[in-house]
């Protein structure tokens, strides 16, 4: 028997809303700030801002960082997936593309996410529902793209970055 729906509470869509403005918006702030750094220099000063941003939090909780190689390993990897390589292409697909149609494709990250899964775990292949939704939303991603409408300088691969960079997530999240 299914399991009645629960209401999320107001703290949790209070959190949900700042999350999505705060991810949202780095869209509009990659932009902002390319008009006076490069792609590489963006990407940095995230990185740069986000190590501070953990260290200062594991020196607050009094939390030590890991000794384990394999865990280290394990955090290079995820960081290449999550951070370096698609933060690298966001930055740079926006020389390109504005800042909207950036965050538009970063919204495909849960169909990436859907297709790995879908190849990479036998216990998730997909059945008709999840092969009707990913059709439905790669179709999706197909009109915003819009190639029969032809690309404008850097455009066409600017999107295929945007693309590769949810691969990307994808790829680490399963």
């Amino acid at each position: 028997m299914a399991q009645p729906r629960q209401q999320a509470s107001p703290a949790v869509l209070g959190q949900f809303l700042m999350l999505a403005l705060a991810w949202g918006s780095s869209f509009l702030f990659i932009k902002i700030g390319l008009e006076g750094l490069s792609p590489s220099q963006m990407v940095l000063g995230r990185m740069l801002t986000g190590a501070a941003a953990l260290l200062a939090v594991t020196a607050v909780t009094r939390q030590g960082l890991p000794r384990d190689p394999v865990v280290w390993g394990h955090l290079a990897v995820v960081s290449m997936l999550l951070c370096v390589v698609p933060f690298s292409l966001f930055t740079w697909a926006e020389l390109y593309v504005s800042s909207g149609l950036a965050s538009i494709y970063n919204a495909t990250t849960p169909l990436m996410t859907l297709l790995v899964a879908s190849v990479a775990l036998p216990e998730e292949r997909p059945n008709r529902s999840k092969l009707a939704g990913m059709v439905m939303g790669f179709a999706g991603a197909v009109v915003v793209l819009g190639p029969w409408s032809g690309f404008s300088g850097g455009e066409g691969p600017a999107q295929a970055a945007c693309l590769l960079a949810t691969l990307c997530y994808g790829l680490a999240f399963v």
